[in-house]
């Protein structure tokens, strides 16, 4: 029997005790971390946390197996995981693992049922069908922290949504804790992309200070390439002995040590190649005047979807290949929004098209493209 650490079972306890209290999980995590309880991750506690513990009937003597089971969504070819059947679960009592009194458990999940049963039926198969969802919903980051922005209740407007940095609204670790109208920020996001990104003079000296960024880790890079090769050199020639060696050896068992010894250097090459890669990364072409014009183009054209058609999926796939993130600055109270934009150079530059053409399939920038503030 595994002997239980005390300091851990009265958490368990004052988290069952609290729900069955009514006090809601998320209050519950904000007073866990307030009183400096260590939560299982070492850092603050969340509500995610506190629904799983309440799931857990291991607290009670009672291990289930098999609570989960995965099934594809036609849609995106995904394993996800569905709530299995209830006569697929496998109970085993294990009346030596109880550190939580029946009564209370009992008292605890009875809330659970009644929040369920108000605020939406548990166990309920849910659609397969993607939500849609604004087109700018994933983009909006916190300038602070640049933690992502969640929604945090409905707006006046029909279809809006507040948003508001995570870290502040769900573990208070943020100072950037005011909310923002989806529909607003967005509106105020397009109109900026569209003001600065048709500006063939704002795209010529973004590309401008790109070109000299680009100069100054050419130099670096010139500065660091022969030392990596160096070492990659060293590297081979460390491997190239080990297997000679083997091979001369008549012995039919391989010491542990070299095995080891091999792994590692085997690793270090990896990387060591790696980084040779990033350093012989060709540069950016430089921007053409084509391109600036196709770019104006573009916008225009993706500026006119995002007010007539916004859920278009040709409108979405155009706004993800030119943005890469939008920056919401903190503002006073009734003042006017203040975002940020970051647009792929890949689309500055002409070689990310915003509309693909057909034969050209979808394609989406990797996040390791560089970056233009406008």
């Amino acid at each position: 029997m595994k002997i239980k650490n005390p300091s851990e079972v009265a958490i368990i306890n004052r988290i069952v005790l609290e729900t069955a209290s009514r006090k809601s999980p998320r209050k519950i995590a904000f007073d866990l971390t307030r009183d400096g309880v260590p939560s299982p991750s070492g850092g603050a506690w969340t509500f995610q946390t506190i629904i799983k513990i309440l799931q857990n009937t291991l607290y009670v003597g009672v291990y289930v197996r098999n609570r989960v089971c995965k099934i594809r969504n036609p849609n995106t070819g995904k394993r996800v995981p569905r709530p299995a059947p209830v006569d697929d679960l496998v109970t085993v009592d294990m009346p030596h693992m109880r550190i939580v009194d029946q009564e209370l458990w009992d008292a605890a999940q009875r809330v659970l049922r009644e929040r369920a049963h108000k605020y939406g039926v548990k166990r309920k198969e849910r659609p397969t069908v993607t939500r849609l969802m604004h087109p700018f919903m994933g983009l909006f980051r916190c300038a602070e922290c640049g933690g992502g922005m969640v929604t945090c209740g409905r707006g006046r407007e029909e279809g809006d949504r507040y948003l508001r940095c995570s870290a502040a609204h769900w573990r208070q670790q943020c100072s950037h804790s005011k909310s923002y109208s989806l529909l607003r920020l967005s509106r105020h996001a397009t109109e900026k992309m569209h003001a600065h990104l048709t500006d063939p003079e704002f795209v010529k000296e973004r590309a401008k200070e790109r070109a000299t960024e680009l100069a100054r880790l050419e130099r670096e890079a010139n500065t660091e390439r022969p030392r990596v090769q160096r070492e990659l050199d060293r590297v081979d020639l460390r491997i190239k002995k080990i297997i000679r060696l083997t091979e001369e050896d008549e012995g039919e068992d391989i010491a542990p040590e070299v095995q080891a010894r091999y792994k590692e250097l085997r690793v270090e090459q990896r990387g060591l190649q790696q980084r040779l890669a990033l350093l012989d990364a060709n540069a950016t072409p430089p921007l053409l005047p084509s391109a600036i014009k196709a770019l104006a183009r573009d916008v225009d054209t993706l500026h006119a979807m995002l007010k007539d058609t916004p859920d278009d999926p040709a409108c979405r796939m155009a706004l993800g290949n030119l943005i890469e993130r939008v920056l919401v600055h903190p503002t006073g109270y009734n003042q006017p929004y203040d975002v940020s934009l970051y647009a792929r150079h890949a689309a500055y530059a002409g070689t990310l098209p915003l509309f693909p053409h057909e034969d050209q399939g979808v394609i989406r920038s990797n996040r390791g493209n560089a970056m233009v503030p406008s």
